[in-house]
């Protein structure tokens, strides 16, 4: 995050594909002083591992991953 910040600067939002690198993420984002969601806003997959420690307006995806296995 740090090295995606360092070379867009003007970036707005990101996508991860888990909730720990969303998580790693925002810290990150959080360390350089800025805010989330309003200065940059996340959108990943639900962990629910990281419930309540996500800040309030991330983007959280549940694909139910346990229904999804069920079905399969």
């Amino acid at each position: 995050m740090n090295s995606l910040l360092d070379q867009h600067p003007e970036i707005t939002g990101v996508i991860t594909w888990s909730g720990k690198a969303a998580w790693g993420a925002v810290q990150a984002v959080q360390a350089r002083g800025l805010d989330v969601p309003g200065d940059i806003a996340f959108a990943c997959f639900r962990d629910p591992a990281l419930d309540g420690l996500m800040p309030i307006g991330t983007g959280m995806i549940d694909i139910r991953p346990e229904e999804l296995a069920a079905r399969a």
